[in-house]
């Protein structure tokens, strides 16, 4: 097999890399001669050191098709404030395949939003739904927390209150 990585990594704000391999011995999988490796590029996009955009590309040589488009969003911010999206497009069904969010939202000095979801595209419903609901009592945090799992090892939807004291840092927010 012959591989072959290529990138423009010079630039903080912008950075390009691909790669693709071919099967010399033309082997493919399943009996079929399939010399060519998924060809793949990735997009980097940092504007700003607070936001960043990745894209990654696949391409089938060997069908001429593309098989996915996947978006990474980030945005971060002050105080912990955080906006992750990840989606996955898949243009042989023409469809958004996956959307997975993250928000950790700051609502004033004492309150924070945190909330976590995967929504399935092909089944058009969401595989979980997660929000979590912080107040801070200056030395304890009072959570409530709404979890929903509907498609996990045990279909479930969970709503639950603790009380955490903030020097024991032994747990963590979901996400």
């Amino acid at each position: 097999a012959l591989n072959a990585d290529v990138g423009l990594l010079d630039d903080s704000k912008l950075q390009l890399t691909a790669r693709a391999g071919y099967d010399l011995a033309q082997r493919g999988f399943g009996g079929f001669k399939q010399p060519w490796q998924t060809l793949s590029a990735n997009l980097l996009y940092r504007p700003v050191s607070w936001a960043r955009m990745r894209n990654l590309f696949s391409f089938d040589p060997n069908t001429g098709k593309f098989l996915t488009l996947t978006t990474d969003l980030r945005l971060r911010g002050h105080n912990e404030l955080s906006f992750d999206l990840v989606s996955r497009y898949d243009p042989q069904r023409k469809k958004l395949g996956n959307l997975n969010g993250y928000f950790n939202v700051p609502v004033n000095r004492l309150w924070r939003l945190i909330a976590l979801f995967q929504y399935n595209g092909f089944l058009g419903q969401f595989e979980s739904k997660n929000l979590q609901v912080i107040h801070d009592l200056h030395c304890l945090e009072a959570v409530l927390t709404y979890t929903e799992n509907p498609f996990g090892f045990r279909s479930d939807k969970q709503i639950f209150f603790q009380l955490r004291i903030k020097a024991f840092p032994m747990f963590q927010r979901f996400g």
